[in-house]
């Protein structure tokens, strides 16, 4: 997430480089593809959406998380072999390739 907006009540995270221009799933599935493995996914539909989620939307949310890992895989291998920064792209791809070996994994065996 690039920007917090917080109301009083609610705290909000907001990519406004995307905002308005994806699903509301895929916006969860980029926050899980970032949370530490023990998130609680139940808890996440619920607070994102209100409601349990159905088997359909579940499989949505594991192909939507591999689709904003793949996304960012292919930004920082990019920048790997464009980039004129100091900073070390490989080191941040390889962790992204984990993740996303296990979110595919994950929607390999469950949908």
């Amino acid at each position: 997430p690039e920007s917090f907006v917080e109301d009083g009540e609610r705290l909000w995270l907001v990519g406004w480089s995307d905002a308005g221009w994806n699903s509301p799933l895929f916006d969860l599935a980029c926050l899980a593809a970032y949370a530490a493995p023990e998130l609680d996914e139940r808890a996440l539909f619920l607070a994102g959406f209100g409601e349990e989620p159905g088997e359909a939307m579940r499989a949505n949310f594991r192909a939507l998380e591999c689709a904003a890992l793949i996304r960012d895989i292919l930004r920082s291998m990019l920048a790997e072999s464009r980039s004129t920064l100091a900073f070390d792209h490989a080191a941040h791809t390889a962790p992204l390739l984990g993740r996303f070996a296990g979110a595919y994994a994950e929607f390999e065996a469950r949908g």
